[in-house]
């Protein structure tokens, strides 16, 4: 390890004459305390057991358009199977999108049905699987919204 740490060193301090050999030194010494390459892939170092999952973008990426009116709808009608993240974009300049339960409501009424609100023109992004069902409804008329699943 001291053998290849020594000659990145070396490497990385010719590239960079600007950042002391010191600095140079402490940065990759963190590096190397956290992570490692074992000739063909890089590896973390990490004193857990079990199996870690990264849930980016691995199965699919659906885009749906929708349109949203004064009753609530279920968002997207079907969700991405194995879905791990949602994005909802509301595309309207003047209304507001309220996202909830199947009782959604498109007030700030106190209680449990009152929608978390998306401005126009903005979104919300969260991390949740397809067993979660989102609904939207807007106060008046009815808006496209973009809905984007990452399964």
């Amino acid at each position: 390890m001291a053998t290849e740490f020594d000659a990145r060193l070396k490497e990385l301090i010719a590239s960079y004459p600007d950042i002391r050999g010191d600095q140079m030194a402490y940065y990759l010494r963190m590096l190397f305390d956290i992570a490692y390459h074992d000739g063909s892939n890089y590896r973390l170092r990490t004193s857990s057991t079990g199996t870690f999952v990264f849930s980016g973008l691995s199965t699919a990426f659906i885009p749906t358009t929708m349109q949203v009116s004064t009753t609530a709808i279920k968002l997207p009608t079907t969700p991405l199977t194995a879905r791990n993240h949602i994005s909802i974009f509301n595309t309207s300049e003047t209304e507001t999108l309220y996202l909830g339960n199947s009782d959604v409501t498109a007030d700030r009424a106190l209680g449990t049905t009152a929608g978390a609100e998306i401005q126009p023109l903005g979104s919300f992004n969260i991390d949740i699987t397809d067993s979660i069902e989102l609904y939207g409804i807007v106060a008046t008329g009815s808006i496209v919204v973009k809905i984007y699943e990452v399964a």
